[in-house]
């Protein structure tokens, strides 16, 4: 297909089709350390800052006068390249952290890819933070991968996985993918697929169903369900783009700190 031709095939796809993720958004009660938990343990760095002072959040089951503070802070691919991990602090209501228990109904885990497991482990340490290994391993873009996890000091599960870099990757950890839930997996394949998203790979790991999916022109993202009592489905993005979904079961008047997420889709 020439060049004109691809171009305007392109120009055929449905406007409301997503082709990447521009960022995911932890909220924290100390944006400066999450961000410095981040730049020491993955390499992370920082591009900029946001401070809102007014923002009508209703959006977010928060109030229509909302103030926070935003890091941006992208892997070293940069911007353009993979999406930001914003750390929003939030200033009115004040962050909270997350109760015991509680859980958004999407967002699992943010996860990363790297080198050596074994460097890393070395790294936390270091720094005095324990990662766990996975027995078995974590499914990543279809394929099970040695992997571990670390709470980062809001209290959000991040999942490290090795996998052997390309010859262009950077050094440190690169974002590689987003793990959520939903209760019907079936369902939410089909409203990704309405924004253009699509099924790489699917399957059921005892008992858990999980789909591998992506962007147009863009990585992967892995789901799985099952685990006892109500049957839930768990979604993950595994590739460059995460794509979390907007937390909007928080009370009004408070903003927990650990687990709330939400994205842009550009």
């Amino acid at each position: 297909m020439s060049a004109s031709a691809e171009t305007a095939a392109a120009d055929l796809r449905p406007a409301q089709h997503a082709h990447s993720v521009m960022h995911c958004n932890l909220n924290t009660v100390d944006g400066a350390r999450a961000a410095a938990f981040a730049m020491a343990v993955f390499g992370l760095d920082p591009r900029m800052r946001s401070v809102s002072t007014d923002d009508d959040s209703t959006s977010l089951g928060l109030d229509k006068s909302t103030a926070s503070v935003t890091t941006f802070l992208y892997d070293r691919r940069g911007p353009r390249a993979v999406p930001a991990v914003e750390f929003v602090e939030w200033q009115r209501p004040v962050a909270q952290p997350a109760e015991p228990g509680m859980r958004p109904s999407a967002f699992v885990s943010l996860g990363y890819r790297v080198a050596s497991l074994s460097r890393l482990q070395n790294r936390l340490t270091t720094l005095g933070h324990t990662g766990e290994p996975v027995a078995g391993g974590l499914r990543v873009r279809g394929a099970i991968w040695p992997g571990l996890k670390v709470s980062d000091p809001d209290g959000v599960t991040i999942e490290v996985v090795e996998i052997p870099p390309a010859e262009t990757d950077p050094a440190g950890g690169l974002i590689s993918h987003e793990r959520m839930q939903c209760t019907d997996l079936t369902r939410s394949i089909a409203w990704y697929g309405s924004i253009g998203w699509a099924v790489r790979a699917r399957g059921t790991d005892e008992g858990t169903p999980w789909a591998s999916l992506r962007p147009a022109g863009g990585p992967d993202v892995l789901a799985g369900a099952g685990g006892a009592g109500r049957r839930r489905d768990r979604i993950a993005p595994a590739g460059q783009h995460p794509r979390p979904v907007p937390d909007r079961a928080r009370g009004r008047r408070r903003a927990r700190g650990a687990h709330g997420t939400r994205a842009g889709v550009g």
